[in-house]
């Protein structure tokens, strides 16, 4: 079998098998999820590395798995520019979200932040949604006044698309981002959803 297609199975069992509640507990099978997610991350397509990032980022055990992050980041800031989809660039920004050791890689939050600057009006609401709250845990990424400004032109664009949990998660993330604040057309266009 071709290494892409070994990289599709990994990305494809490992969104599978986060989404059952058990099998996130299962030390073995993340482990050798993770070890061939490492080996295979060069092969990955954009997508497939997404789904990575958000599958993995779902199981605590994996979340301090140091290797891992290390070289799905490194693959996502390659093959992200240029290339993402919406979904996919949403994917990664949530998934690295939740690792705290990543919050310090300004390079990676950098890419993160371009690649959503450049797909952020084609994002659905759930996606919009994640953006902002992923960027919004991530200190540097607070002070990027261009990616902030795309973020809060798609919400006013998706806003009455949101769920309530979505919406919530907006308007905390939108708190924690001193230069908005004072944005009324921000502020009163939430106040009203």
């Amino acid at each position: 079998r071709p290494s892409s297609a070994r990289a599709k199975t990994v990305s494809l069992c490992a969104n599978g098998f986060s989404k059952v509640g058990f099998l996130r507990d299962d030390l073995e099978l993340w482990k050798a999820l993770g070890k061939a997610a490492i080996v295979l991350a060069d092969e990955m397509t954009t997508q497939d590395l997404a789904i990575c990032v958000n599958s993995f980022s779902k199981v605590p055990t994996l979340v301090n798995a140091s290797r891992l992050w290390k070289a799905l980041g490194a693959c996502v800031t390659v093959s992200l520019p240029g290339q993402a989809m919406p979904q996919d660039v949403a994917n990664c920004v949530n998934g690295f979200s939740k690792v705290p050791g990543l919050a310090r890689n300004e390079f990676l939050w950098e890419v993160l932040g371009d690649a959503t600057v450049a797909t952020v009006a084609r994002m659905n609401a759930q996606g919009t949604a994640n953006c902002v709250n992923g960027f919004s845990k991530v200190q540097a990424s607070r002070v990027n006044k261009p990616l902030w400004d795309a973020l809060r032109k798609a919400l006013l664009r998706v806003q009455g698309r949101l769920t309530a949990q979505e919406f919530s998660n907006c308007i905390g993330g939108f708190s924690k981002v001193d230069f908005l604040l004072g944005s009324a057309e921000l502020w009163v266009s939430m106040r009203h959803e």
